[in-house]
């Protein structure tokens, strides 16, 4: 009996319970806390005296009463929580008041077993506890995946224990000294692991959370039956504990971690009490650790209950979380293209509109739906479609990565309103177009400008009388502008430049005056490509294509860009200088880069999605007609993929996937395509190969599948695949053919046993024209 006084109470969760509303007020916060006030100083050590007697006195209450169970002792967690999140100052004044919680206790309760050794012994354990957590956690939603979990177990239910265990067993008079320590071990990490993550988790503002009162209802009904069910599970069921873990796993799956964590610590105090009280429970009880030979560890039902429900609920919070942020990202990424001021389209490889946001359909005055069934070539300007069309042909060639040029387009009330085109091109992965990406930034009113610009400049050289007024009014119209605009002379050094010319060079204009634009302007092609050497030549002159542009600061950093340079010249032909005119465009290229690759690619594996996958297969079809060429399509699909989801959690899936995706990648050539079309099923593609080779290469997959150890937890899983394949030549090059083939022979690698290839081969029947088909099995 002395051995339960030693104060085995580990984790914060019954804090909760009795203690906690004064010991936890004073630090909710998530930062460290502020200074308290002597008030609020007296208020945490009064709570934690009040926790630890309240406590102490219920663990002994359990110790004098006939018990089968090995009691869990809550004291120690309660000081290990106190400690973890108040401030260190405190601690000295916290020790006194949790020791004396503890003697006091004992000296009404148990006096025969009152001293000192045991009421130190779980201080030292709390502080080892304490500072183990602040060192591996922080107060800032310390639990948040299964890591955390396992290192505040660590920290509270495992190293403490051990060592306040050795520390008593050493000094106990006689007796066993291992089954001391077991015993001990056993009840303060049962304690622990009731406690700790409730009392790390609450916090101030805790019960603002029921304003909802749908989580109010269903925790409180959640509560109710898992308690019920828990009582009729002592009282009658064989193996009670199994049922109950039941429970709790339930209970982890349908609430948030605070709420089961609290159910958890009231169904352990009900169990212990009831195992304390009951004669039919302690006769059931008694009848199972007999059964398992449990005789000399007590503890261990509680152990072998709270360690996965503990990690039910962790885990189902991480999976939460994740869904949370996929759909916070997912509502981003819409939201950028749906509210981008700056109109953004995503069109097809024949020109028509896929995409639309608001600002493009706002520019070109046509309703989403109405643009969804038109081309861009029937909304651009007939002068300027041309051009438009040279580019993206370029662009599908391969010969540039982007273009840009200012063209016009035809409104629904057929005006004609300027725009700055920039288009990238989403490839397959065999390099076929997939789809365009396009900015439309509406420059009607700018392109207005410069123009005033350009005739103001004609003006200004017209006659010298005006050239002073002249000059001031073209530095206002330049200044009030977005773009950066730098005047230069016939030697291209500085003359002007306007204070967007200043932010994004780094160069006041004071300073660049007289310099050359090569030595104030760094500007080169592609981030770390070489430097631009000359902004103008008659290669480009009066170009609107600028092709990846990148602007560095003085100062650091860098800016995407557009540029164009105009010469100025007299009436009478004489070259007096230049005008330089740059635009930022950092951000929507970033935006377009984004597009582009989201579009085509699985979240999870990185993989192409099945979008992209079957452009790439039309693509690759295409090609086939009036050549000598075969491909192989494969359907594969994982098989006992859900036993691991159900087994081991969403998590355990999702990290499955990414291995299966690696290591089928690592088994395939470089130019085969390989794609995850949805959930536990995958795609691949062969390219130039015959019939036996594709069989050859599929089977070395399947097995590799087969064989594949995935680890998770600890445990070993084991899954495998069933794949169909299809071959791919002139005479089925139709995408839904050959797709529904491949898919058939892997619904017949399922049926036939599954770990198997089946190979798809059409045959011809004898009586007519009409085809029939045979699945060829291969182990």
């Amino acid at each position: 009996m002395l051995l339960h006084n030693h104060g085995l109470f580990q984790h914060g969760r019954s804090s909760v319970a009795s203690g906690k509303t004064v010991v936890m007020k004073n630090n909710i916060s998530v930062k460290p806390l502020r200074p308290a006030s002597q008030q609020h100083s007296l208020q945490i050590l009064f709570g934690l005296w009040a926790a630890t007697f309240l406590f102490t006195l219920f663990s002994l209450s359990l110790m004098h009463t006939h018990n089968v169970l090995s009691p869990v002792w809550f004291p120690t967690a309660i000081m290990t929580v106190a400690f973890y999140r108040v401030k260190r100052s405190l601690w000295p004044c916290m020790s006194v008041a949790g020791v004396l919680g503890i003697v006091l206790a004992t000296a009404l309760y148990a006096p025969e077993q009152n001293g000192l050794l045991h009421p130190l012994t779980n201080l030292m354990e709390a502080l080892v506890g304490a500072l183990l957590l602040r060192r591996w956690l922080n107060l800032d939603n310390p639990l948040r995946n299964l890591r955390h979990w396992t290192q505040m177990a660590i920290a509270t239910a495992l190293i403490p224990p051990l060592l306040s265990g050795i520390v008593v067993a050493s000094l106990m008079p006689g007796g066993n000294a291992f089954q001391t320590l077991l015993v001990w071990m056993l009840s303060d990490a049962s304690g622990a692991l009731a406690v700790v993550p409730l009392g790390m988790l609450i916090r101030a503002d805790y019960f603002q959370r029921y304003r909802n009162r749908t989580l109010l209802i269903s925790t409180i009904l959640t509560a109710a039956i898992t308690l019920a069910l828990s009582v009729i599970a002592m009282l009658y069921m064989p193996w009670p504990f199994t049922f109950i873990m039941v429970l709790m796993m339930w209970s982890a799956v349908r609430l948030p971690r605070i709420e089961a964590f609290l159910i958890f610590l009231l169904l352990i105090m009900m169990v212990l009490a009831l195992s304390a009280q009951h004669p039919l429970v302690q006769e059931n009880i008694e009848n199972t650790l007999h059964t398992y030979r449990l005789s000399n560890m007590l503890g261990l039902p509680f152990l072998m209950v709270q360690l996965p429900t503990g990690v039910m609920s962790i885990a189902m919070y991480a999976v939460y979380s994740e869904r949370r942020r996929i759909a916070e990202s997912e509502t981003r990424f819409r939201n950028a293209m749906e509210y981008s001021a700056v109109g953004m389209a995503i069109v097809d490889a024949y020109g028509q509109w896929l995409q639309v946001n608001k600002a493009l359909s706002k520019f070109l005055g046509y309703p989403p739906d109405e643009l969804h069934q038109m081309t861009f070539q029937q909304v651009t300007w007939p002068e300027d479609l041309a051009q438009d069309l040279e580019q993206l042909d370029r662009l599908a060639r391969g010969e540039i990565e982007s273009y840009s040029l200012e063209k016009r387009y035809r409104t629904r009330q057929g005006e004609a309103v300027w725009a700055l085109l920039a288009v990238s091109l989403v490839r397959n992965a065999d390099g076929t177009p997939l789809y365009f990406i396009q900015q439309i930034e509406d420059i009607n009113d700018l392109k207005k400008s410069r123009e005033a610009n350009k005739r103001l400049m004609a003006e200004i050289t017209e006659t010298n009388e005006a050239l002073f007024q002249e000059k001031e009014r073209l530095h206002i119209t330049l200044d009030s502008i977005r773009e950066a605009v730098i005047s230069a002379d016939s030697q291209q050094n500085i003359i002007f430049m306007n204070p967007v010319a200043e932010k994004i060079s780094g160069w006041k204009q004071a300073e660049a005056q007289g310099k050359s634009l090569h030595e104030v302007l760094y500007i080169t092609q592609g981030d770390q490509g070489p430097r631009l050497e000359n902004l103008y030549s008659d290669e480009n002159l009066d170009s609107d294509i600028e092709l990846n542009k990148v602007l560095h600061s003085r100062y650091g950093g860098s800016f995407d860009i557009h540029h164009s340079m105009t010469p100025l010249s007299t009436q009478e032909g004489e070259h007096i200088g230049f005008v330089l005119v740059i635009q930022d465009v950092t951000e929507s290229r970033r935006l377009l880069r984004q597009l582009s690759y989201n579009a085509s690619h699985d979240a999870l594996t990185g993989l192409p999605n099945r979008s992209s996958f079957e452009s790439q297969l039309k693509g690759l079809l295409k090609s086939l007609p009036g050549g000598h060429q075969s491909h192989a399509l494969v359907m594969l699909d994982l098989d006992f993929f859900k036993a691991v989801n159900d087994s081991a959690g969403h998590a355990a899936g999702d990290a499955l996937l990414r291995e299966i995706a690696g290591l089928m990648r690592s088994l395939l050539r470089p130019g085969d395509i390989l794609a995850r079309l949805g959930g536990d099923e995958f795609g691949f593609i062969l390219r130039h190969c015959s019939t036996e080779q594709a069989l050859s290469a599929s089977e070395r997959i399947v097995d590799a599948i087969k064989h594949y150890e995935f680890f998770w937890a600890g445990r070993l899983h084991r899954i495998g695949a069933s794949a169909g394949l299809t071959l791919i030549h002139n005479h089925n090059a139709q995408l839904a053919e050959v797709l529904v083939q491949a898919d058939a022979a892997c619904y017949t690698s399922k049926n036939n046993g599954r770990g198997i290839v089946t190979v798809y081969t059409p045959v011809h029947s004898s009586g007519d024209q009409s085809s029939a088909c045979q699945i060829c099995n291969n182990a």
